[in-house]
């Protein structure tokens, strides 16, 4: 899930609006659903251990861009909401622009669970065994000298991943590997194959709650 900044031109079907984006939160609030931070997504999916025994939601958002900060987190605070971001961590570490920063982490920490998709935001399925393991131990080593734990969730960027990303990720000391195959994440198919559930501006309040109740 991605909210551009005010006249940013990017394809429709990648995006959310902040409009959208707050009117998807509403329904979720107002269907009393109950948003998941990693350790408990880990718990439910593991364990089939819900919170609360709530319907729950685990919002992710790929890409570490600055959006985060600007819309996304103010609507979290909102709605009294939590997500989980997956931080490309060169771009956060060299503070390019379009990107959150270190500082801009720390202050949202409370909220948003900062998460690992690589260092380079590599496709993982294109690389070496070497370079993904560099990848992934680099990314973790610094999201770890941020909050002082490491991250257990990979998200692949541009969904690639194979066996061996797999297995490497496990070594690393990840839990749970988040593709963009689209679906429900389910524990059959792998903790660290997880599909997720594409939204967009299109989804309504509406669509994004068929699309969570879809068996």
């Amino acid at each position: 899930m991605h909210i551009p900044s005010e006249g940013e031109d990017v394809a429709a079907d990648q995006v959310v609006t902040p409009t959208a984006f707050e009117e998807q939160l509403q329904s979720l609030q107002k269907e009393g659903y109950y948003t998941l931070t990693p350790e408990e997504a880990y718990k439910a999916l593991s364990e089939n251990s819900l919170p609360k025994d709530q319907k729950v939601v685990w919002l992710t958002f790929d890409g570490g861009l600055s959006d985060i900060q600007q819309t996304v987190y103010p609507l979290l605070q909102k709605y009294q909401m939590v997500a989980t971001s997956m931080l490309p961590t060169y771009y956060i570490e060299n503070q390019q622009a379009g990107y959150l920063n270190a500082k801009d982490l720390t202050n949202m920490q409370s909220i948003i669970s900062f998460q690992s998709q690589t260092v380079y935001y590599s496709n993982l399925a294109q690389v070496d065994e070497a370079t993904q393991q560099q990848e992934l131990k680099d990314s973790s080593t610094y999201i770890s000298s941020l909050f002082g734990k490491a991250p257990t969730v990979i998200a692949y960027p541009l969904g690639g991943y194979t066996d061996t990303t797999k297995e490497l990720a496990s070594q690393a000391g990840y839990k749970l590997g988040l593709t963009t195959e689209e679906g429900m994440a389910r524990p059959e198919d792998g903790l660290l194959s997880l599909k997720r559930i594409t939204v967009s501006s299109s989804d309504t309040g509406s669509s994004l709650l068929a699309k969570l109740q879809a068996k």
